[in-house]
């Protein structure tokens, strides 16, 4: 935990931590370090500003959770990686994605199978992949061909 950018402890078992020192009625800037959350973990709020009464306390949460992400790998049939910047859309959830180095994609909000639907400039193919959550780190799954659709 980070007092105005100053380490002052770290969270307990159960994710607690009492911080002292707060200046009453005035801004106190409060945040967790990213660096030492598992690699899954995910969270909407790493910052926030709090203003406690004079003699009191108050709780401060920042929602940390599992999360579901993979790095999926999508390669065209003879191997090749799909182009760096080709757009994905992740099936089960309309998540817009792109194309990175090596054909990677980072997907959030994974949950068993599914399927990635890339646009290339040739046409659209579909890579299926399952997803299965690995405690403490973000899988790499594939490569996984990306099998060209039908134009209707």
């Amino acid at each position: 935990m980070l007092l105005e950018n100053r380490r002052v402890g770290q969270t307990d078992r159960s994710g607690r931590l009492l911080v002292t020192g707060l200046r009453a009625w005035g801004d106190n800037r409060l945040a967790i370090d990213p660096t030492g959350l598992p690699a899954d973990a995910e969270t909407p709020l790493l910052t926030t500003i709090v203003r406690p009464p004079d003699r009191s306390g108050l709780v401060v949460r920042f929602p940390v959770r599992r999360g579901a992400s993979a790095v999926i790998r999508v390669v065209e049939a003879p191997g090749v990686p799909i182009p760096v910047g080709s757009p994905v859309v992740l099936r089960r959830t309309g998540q817009h994605l792109a194309v990175g180095f090596d054909g990677e994609v980072f997907a959030t909000g994974l949950a068993g199978d599914d399927i990635l639907l890339v646009t290339l400039p040739r046409g659209r193919c579909a890579a299926r992949f399952s997803f299965v959550a690995q405690p403490g780190e973000i899988p790499v799954l594939g490569p996984v061909p990306c099998v060209p659709l039908a134009v209707p």
